[in-house]
């Protein structure tokens, strides 16, 4: 929780929490795999975390205008991720986890989670 409160200089609280595996060698020149920018407001964040280490091998993710990034080490991501294009790059030995948590910046630090339904496509702000 600190290092996000810290990196945005405001308490902050999950929206939407999804997780998944990209598997190895899966690259398409379509969806994640294309740049793209997420649609959401753009006071949503993002927080990619990979529990795994990230590189070409591996699997990774790639900022437009940054690059692609690596890590030997678990790591996370935080960005804008309706502002700042990006994309996916599949493993080409490993497939790769993530996990994804939507958030947004709160008044409050708040820990009681809104389940929504296997369907809902849609954070609750």
């Amino acid at each position: 929780y600190y290092p996000i409160k810290n990196s945005l200089n405001s308490n902050w609280k999950c929206i939407q929490l999804r997780a998944w595996i990209t598997r190895k060698n899966s690259n398409e020149n379509k969806g994640p795999f294309k740049f793209h920018t997420d649609g959401m407001p753009s006071n949503v964040y993002k927080i990619m975390i990979y529990p795994n280490s990230i590189n070409l091998e591996k699997g990774t993710i790639e900022i437009e205008n940054h690059g692609i990034i690596e890590s030997n080490n678990p790591s996370f991501l935080l960005f804008k991720n309706s502002l700042i294009k990006h994309r996916t790059i599949a493993g080409k030995t490993d497939d790769r986890p993530v996990i994804e948590l939507t958030i947004v910046k709160s008044l409050f630090k708040n820990y009681h989670p809104r389940v929504g339904n296997i369907n809902s496509t849609l954070p609750i702000l």
